[in-house]
């Protein structure tokens, strides 16, 4: 190889005093003289290439190096040089060739070994980074640039603790090393170890006051923490210094939205916008806390405006979702996450978004999978856990729910980052125990969610209901009380109070308490249908059975043909010539006790069809062959109205003092009758005895009875006791099989023909609340109702008798849970009883 021209060393020299103290005009000038004179000279070409490369003249550098390279291809500073070149041009795999011939040339070249895992931790080849990075440690182990850049690379590969030891080994060797105090911090915030990030950034803060990125940052890991006052004041400070600031301004808006003053974090994104109109986050944010402030249309064009700018933004596909979904566009929603599911299937949060949507869709079967996709993608997702257990209980899949529960609460304990989640599961978990019936674990739950969240009124107001189904009705009157201190517009707890005060018969006051639930939410379903309880209750039909309405428009979680309200009876429609179908969506006793109005509709000239339970059709074709029947679960066409059965209260406007309809309006078979006069047959007094009802009643365990609680009846003389019971509880069993006195009828009943045949030949029926009193009632039979001490709102309040059913006398308990009083007054009423005559 032929020796490089000789080099004009005074003019170079000249040149580079002028190009050292960045006086790159003069510099160039020089360069080119040289070049005029002696134009294959490699240091005034390759010094004129970086002098273009440090004004960002990227094609003229790359041309003057390359003729340079040309001219001295074994120099390893010109390599470099042309592989930054290439690397600020963007043509990157070039670069890295450039800066491998450079290390060939000079294996310790410290720079390119630097320049080059830098570039390649850009191109997110972490691994290689990191190997560039070892290689320049290896040579120089105390290179403090070093250490930080492979930090970077580690924490790049989720290696945190590796990363953290390399940014600690960086600050060592320099203690003010902003940078590296900066990447810890950072990382910290990653490995979500969110107070030590704060005291982090505090460092880099101490280092230098005005690095906004780290105040910045600092906000993000208060709020992340939940030290949302702390995160406010980080940002105001922050604003301070830059009043313009667009990050901190959306920052401060997430803050202000995690504490639900939603118009001030409107505000604060709309800021963020103004100071910055293609910042896509704040767009998101924007639609987002619209969302919250039901504001659906001007949500869906704020977030649509985040799309156009970040078409890729998961949170902004999956907030558009909900909110077509809120516009009624459900099909749209839907389509809009399985776009996004196909963008990225890997996606936890699409699936678990999807999941939702379904769910509060009905579509409960198809959440539950949507929730599982979650899940495969991201395990320990412990709202997708807490989700698809609230699905699973709503397909009635009971033990995978509480499995579930179990899981979400395995995942999210301990880990500080899941706390609101665990702390969610935990209160999902302790509503449907309570559900369940299963009180006392209930309460457990709730403790435990108190625990770690004194001051969540909801916990306390669950807690309080829990009480309620405890009858520790006092101590639930004082939850209920602490939840309104911390929140005094926390409305279901006002409901919650109401419902207490229902339970203790006092009902006015009751009603001042929905009043004020519905002051803060006027349309509260529970709270609307639990005044319309509380009003029919006390007599006051007029208002109740308007508010009663309510068990249809929310206040129960019932699935409705999108077309169910469109043809219903407004009840001043004419029904002469017209068929109006009706539907029942509640108990058994509730079908007997409307059905009394069936004649009622007839003589408005309807053709009357009642869906109803197949195991009452037979009893209830004796009203007349002109009511037609669909069982209960079979599809009926061709109605030209609809309705309700117990909306038969307001449609008919019915009054306590002047029920419609005749009683009895049942009639028990003869043949039927016959059978079990035989059976029965004796001089004894024959009591039918009722003591428990439909186990999945809200208030079951406030209305039935245990069987051992009947004692006193059996010490009545000259009295043939028979089990009207048809299921027996375990919890009965084995007094019932004790008890050999008792007739069982149970296994001779097939349907409530059979129960009203048996009835009618009874001399009196002692019977809880339940369907049999309500049959024994609409045939005209003697019956006597043991009624709780806070009674359905049928029985209302005080009196012994019923408008509803004059054969049929109450005996009430005079202390709630307290049987024996009544069992003691019902066993003196039958001393002396005679057997009815027949």
């Amino acid at each position: 190889m032929s020796s490089p021209p000789p080099q004009p060393t005074e003019q170079l020299q000249e040149a580079l005093k002028h190009h050292q103290a960045g006086q790159l005009m003069q510099a160039e000038t020089i360069y080119r003289q040289i070049l005029s004179a002696h134009p294959r000279s490699f240091d005034a070409l390759r010094l004129l290439g970086v002098v273009h490369a440090q004004r960002k003249e990227l094609e003229p550098a790359a041309r003057a190096l390359r003729e340079a390279i040309a001219i001295e291809p074994r120099h390893p500073v010109a390599h470099f040089n042309y592989g930054n070149v290439m690397r600020d041009l963007g043509r990157y795999e070039e670069a890295v060739a450039s800066y491998d011939r450079a290390l060939s040339l000079k294996p310790d070249y410290l720079d390119v070994l630097n320049n080059r895992g830098n570039l390649l931790l850009d191109l997110k080849r972490f691994r290689d980074a990191l190997a560039s990075y070892d290689r320049a440690l290896n040579i120089r182990a105390d290179h403090h640039g070093l250490l930080n850049n492979r930090g970077n690379a580690l924490k790049a590969l989720g290696r945190f603790e590796e990363a953290l030891d390399a940014f600690a080994r960086a600050l060592e060797l320099q203690p003010n090393y902003v940078e590296a105090a900066y990447n810890r911090a950072n990382l910290l915030t990653a490995m979500q170890r969110y107070d030590d990030a704060v005291l982090a950034y505090d460092k880099v803060l101490a280092m230098k006051a005005d690095h906004v990125d780290a105040l910045n940052n600092r906000g993000a890991a208060l709020t992340k923490a939940l030290r949302f006052d702390e995160a406010l004041a980080n940002f105001d400070r922050l604003l301070v210094m830059r009043p313009n600031n667009a990050v901190a301004f959306n920052n401060r808006g997430r803050v202000l939205f995690n504490l639900k003053r939603l118009d001030e974090a409107l505000t604060a994104y709309e800021r963020a916008i103004a100071a910055r109109g293609d910042y896509a986050e704040a767009w998101s944010n924007r639609g987002q806390a619209l969302l919250a402030l039901e504001r659906y249309a001007m949500a869906l064009h704020s977030l649509d405006r985040a799309l156009e700018l970040e078409p890729g933004s998961m949170e902004a596909m999956i907030n558009r979702a909900n909110a077509l979904k809120h516009l009624g566009r459900t099909d749209e929603a839907i389509e809009a996450l399985n776009k996004a599911q196909a963008s990225d299937p890997a996606n936890a949060g699409v699936h678990y978004h999807r999941g939702n949507l379904l769910a509060q869709m009905g579509r409960h079967e198809d959440a539950v999978a949507s929730f599982d996709r979650a899940l495969v993608a991201q395990p320990d997702l412990v709202v997708a856990l807490n989700n698809r257990a609230n699905s699973l209980i709503e397909l009635q899949r009971y033990d995978e729910a509480v499995a579930t529960f179990g899981r979400a609460l395995d995942v999210g304990r301990g880990r500080e980052e899941a706390k609101p989640n665990y702390i969610e599961a935990l209160n999902n978990l302790g509503a449907f125990l309570r559900d369940s019936g299963r009180f006392e674990e209930a309460l457990a739950r709730f403790d435990e969610v108190l625990s770690l969240t004194p001051e969540r009124a909801s916990a306390w107001s669950n807690r309080g209901l829990t009480l309620v189904d405890l009858n520790r009705h006092d101590e639930a009157l004082k939850d209920f009380e602490r939840a309104l201190e911390i929140d005094p517009n926390h409305a279901e707890s006002w409901n919650n109070r109401g419902i207490a005060l229902t339970d203790l018969a006092r009902n006015e006051e009751a009603l001042v308490a929905y009043a004020r639930a519905l002051e803060l939410r006027p349309n509260y379903a529970r709270a609307h249908f639990n005044r319309g309880f509380s009003c029919l209750t006390l007599g006051d039909f007029a208002h109740g059975w308007e508010e009663f309405e309510w068990r249809l428009r929310g206040a129960f979680p019932q699935v409705r043909p999108d077309s169910y309200f469109a043809t219903e009876w407004n009840g001043t429609d004419p029904l002469d010539g017209k068929t109006l179908y009706l539907r029942t969506e509640q108990g058994l006793g509730d079908v007997v006790q409307f059905a009394r109005f069936l004649p009622v509709l007839r003589e408005q000239g309807a053709r009357v069809v009642l869906e109803a339970p197949p195991t009452l059709i037979p009893l209830l074709r004796t009203i007349g062959e002109w009511v037609e029947f669909v069982p209960k679960g079979e599809d009926f066409e061709g109605f030209d109205y609809q309705c309700d059965l117990l909306t038969l209260g307001h449609r008919l406007k019915l009054d306590a003092n002047a029920l419609p309809g005749q009683v009895p309006y049942l009639r028990a078979d003869d043949d039927r009758r016959a059978t079990w006069r035989s059976r029965l047959a004796g001089s004894n007094l024959k009591v039918g005895i009722n003591w428990s009802g439909n186990p999945g009643h809200r208030k079951d365990h406030n209305r039935s009875l245990l069987l051992t609680e009947l004692a006193p009846l059996l010490a009545v003389k000259d009295v043939s006791l028979v089990s009207l019971q048809v299921e027996v509880r375990d919890v009965d069993r084995p007094t019932l099989e004790s008890l050999p006195q008792i007739v069982r009828a149970a296994e001779d009943i097939r349907d409530f023909a059979d129960t009203a045949a048996l009835l009618s030949e009874l001399d009196v029926v002692v019977s809880c609340d339940s369907a049999v009193l309500h049959v024994a009632g609409a045939l005209g039979v003697r019956a006597w109702g043991l009624i709780p001490f806070a009674p359905d709102w049928r029985w209302l309040l005080e009196r012994s008798d019923t408008p509803w059913y004059p054969s049929v006398r109450l005996f009430r308990q005079s202390r709630i849970g307290d049987w024996s009083d009544v069992l003691g007054r019902v066993r003196e009423a039958l001393d002396g009883l005679q057997p009815e005559a027949r």
